[in-house]
């Protein structure tokens, strides 16, 4: 028997992953990515290889859909391309152009109520202060290249005009009891290392990011396929914890962790960070050693972002149910017994 349908285009990444587990015992999935699909319940037949910034593909990908159709109930839009090069990027060009194509054709194929649901990031918002959480109204900023990117696809969709729900999910930093999350894993890697720029920071290490457990991303998603059906406005949510974990609380827990003792931090002026970055940095390309500290990261520490998420309980029910001071220990204590399989698991990540 046919069971409801649910497109996850992105879906071979780390978070499609995550949601394909918490969806595949209630629908049928249909995945999308350049990516195979390793998601131990996927049926290969439901898998395409496309590359989504190229037309001739998404509409291949609209024409194998047409099959699926009366069984759709919601689409999943995960696809980006998640990196810290901070460098122009055709693959961003090609997103943004192929956007509205993909968006009208998925509109044209959905049963009336199906909901589109979009990914965004918090890197596309405009940092807070403590005390002052952001909302979905927040002002946005794109002040590299990956949230400008992140920026480019909301606007799209809030200018196309579909006959559907559509929301933005805006994500917090999301990880996994592994790590999984490219800045966290860096900083904890830089004190499991000792290494000398752990004991140095540009910014007031009293502010932090807040975070999201994928389990708890994926639930989100679940829970606005149902309750966001049949609705027609195009909402934005925020999905993360509603306090920050800052800086300083991350170096201190895993100093503990790693020697035993606390290491201490040590203010540095931004323009002596920011030398100290390109220096390292220089050497590093050189030696064919790549770095992820860079100059142009430092006018962002300590920045600090909270939400408020009354919005996302009121839409779709949905609040973190761990939050990452619990997960904390469980991801340090991986890095520390089992260290080649913490590397294996988060240095080659894309960044």
């Amino acid at each position: 028997m046919n069971r409801p349908t649910v497109l996850i285009l992105g879906g071979s990444g780390f978070i499609g992953q995550a949601i394909q587990q918490q969806l595949h015992e209630e629908y049928d999935l249909i995945t999308a990515d350049l990516k195979p699909n390793s998601f131990d319940n996927a049926s290969p037949r439901h898998h395409h290889i496309i590359d989504q910034g190229n037309p001739k593909h998404v509409q291949h990908l609209l024409s194998v859909l047409e099959e699926y159709s009366d069984r759709l109930v919601g689409v999943i839009h995960l696809t980006a391309y998640y990196d810290f090069r901070n460098q122009p990027d055709k693959r961003y060009t090609q997103l943004e152009q192929t956007f509205p194509q993909l968006l009208r054709g998925l509109d044209a194929l959905l049963p009336a109520g199906a909901p589109i649901l979009h990914s965004s990031s918090m890197a596309a918002m405009a940092p807070t202060e403590p005390g002052y959480p952001l909302s979905a109204d927040s002002p946005r900023i794109g002040s590299w290249a990956y949230p400008q990117h992140k920026l480019a696809m909301e606007r799209i969709i809030e200018s196309c005009v579909l006959k559907r729900p559509v929301a933005e999910l805006v994500l917090a930093g999301v990880y996994s009891d592994r790590g999984d999350l490219v800045p966290l894993f860096q900083q904890i890697e830089r004190i499991r290392r000792y290494r000398p720029e752990a004991l140095f920071f540009p910014g007031n290490a009293d502010r932090g990011l807040t975070y999201v457990h994928v389990d708890d991303v994926a639930d989100a998603f679940a829970r606005a396929l149902v309750r966001l059906r049949d609705q027609t406005q195009v909402h934005r949510l925020l999905i993360g914890e509603s306090s920050a974990v800052n800086y300083r609380e991350i170096h201190d827990r895993a100093s503990h962790m790693f020697h035993g003792y606390q290491l201490p931090i040590f203010w540095v002026p931004r323009w002596l960070a920011a030398g100290g970055a390109y220096v390292l940095g220089w050497i590093g390309d050189r030696c064919g050693v790549r770095r992820f500290l860079r100059a142009w990261m430092v006018r962002y520490a300590g920045e600090h972002f909270e939400f408020d998420l009354t919005l996302t309980e009121n839409c779709i029910g949905w609040k973190p149910r761990v939050h990452l001071c619990e997960r904390l220990p469980t991801i340090l204590h991986f890095a520390k017994n089992q260290p080649k399989d913490w590397l294996a698991v988060n240095r080659e990540r894309p960044w």
